[in-house]
């Protein structure tokens, strides 16, 4: 197994087949079969299961993608630490992963400070739902950063830093008569509300919390397993949830959107393992901790 073939490993993986993956590396889909099925030979194992014209991963295929990120970025980091000088541009790839739904705002300002300064790095990022997977995501290669609401309890062994303040909406289905301005959690509206269960990364727990503090405990309409599954059902009329605002503010359906008395919100960060850091994702923390706000970390 080397390197070349953990490169065509990896383009078939994040391009979705043989085609677009010889499209991306300017090889023919020939050459990357061959050296696919060279490698396959070589370990034992079926990396990928053939069906039709499509390739899917197998188990062992899946258990491999993120020690080969690592092994690559490895690989990248020792050619350019002897290759270096002062004017040599910094390449290699930024793989982050994001908890889905999340206002990436902040996150886009960093990557874009950061591309100015270092055009040929390409950075590669990902949704993924499960955060109390963080730890194997980022000790097993997959990624070097993994962006979400913060704390994360399953994160315990790693750093994080916050990058904002996301605030939170209450949002309920269209027609709800509501009276204009905030909504006191204590005096919310007697409407079912959906949560997501067993979510370190949502503030269902701290609002419920807030709300049997003062008394109000609405009933309970829906436990939706899928964050992205909850605004769709509000929509339908299930019942209410909370947000966050710029996830609130973007609809278009006619829902309900009210601010809350007190004020809602999560800090939104960076979770990561500064001993696993390649160089390019050094060079990336510099850049973030630049733009930090001294009063959120």
């Amino acid at each position: 197994m080397d390197l070349r073939q953990l490169q065509y490993f990896l383009a078939i993986v994040d391009h979705a087949g043989m085609a677009g993956a010889a499209t991306a590396l300017g090889v023919t889909p020939p050459t990357i079969s061959t050296s696919i099925r060279t490698m396959e030979r070589s370990l034992g194992l079926q990396l990928f299961h053939r069906v039709g014209r499509g390739m899917v991963l197998s188990s062992a295929g899946h258990t491999l993608v993120g020690p080969a990120r690592q092994i690559l970025r490895d690989a990248i980091a020792a050619k350019n630490t002897l290759t270096s000088s002062p004017t040599s541009a910094l390449v290699g790839q930024l793989d982050i992963m994001i908890f889905p739904l999340l206002g990436l705002s902040a996150l886009a300002a960093a990557l874009t400070d950061f591309r100015e300064s270092h055009p040929s790095v390409l950075v590669r990022i990902k949704e993924f739902q499960d955060a109390d997977q963080v730890v194997d995501l980022i000790r097993d290669g997959h990624c070097e950063f993994y962006l979400s609401h913060l704390p994360l309890s399953a994160a315990d062994p790693l750093q994080s830093i916050t990058l904002a303040l996301h605030e939170l909406r209450l949002v309920y289905p269209p027609g709800t008569d509501l009276p204009p301005g905030p909504i006191t959690l204590s005096q919310l509206p007697d409407i079912p509300m959906l949560w997501v269960p067993n979510d370190s990364t949502v503030l269902s727990e701290r609002i419920q919390q807030e709300v049997q503090r003062m008394g109000n405990i609405p009933h309970l309409a829906a436990v939706v397993e899928h964050r992205e599954a909850l605004l769709p059902f509000v929509a339908a009329g299930v019942g209410g949830t909370v947000v966050e605002r710029a996830a609130a503010e973007a609809l278009t359906n006619g829902c309900v959107v009210r601010p809350t008395i007190p004020v809602l919100n999560r800090a939104v960060g960076l979770t990561f393992d500064p001993d696993l850091l390649s160089p390019v994702a050094r060079a990336f923390l510099a850049v973030v901790r630049e733009r930090l706000d001294p009063d959120l970390n």
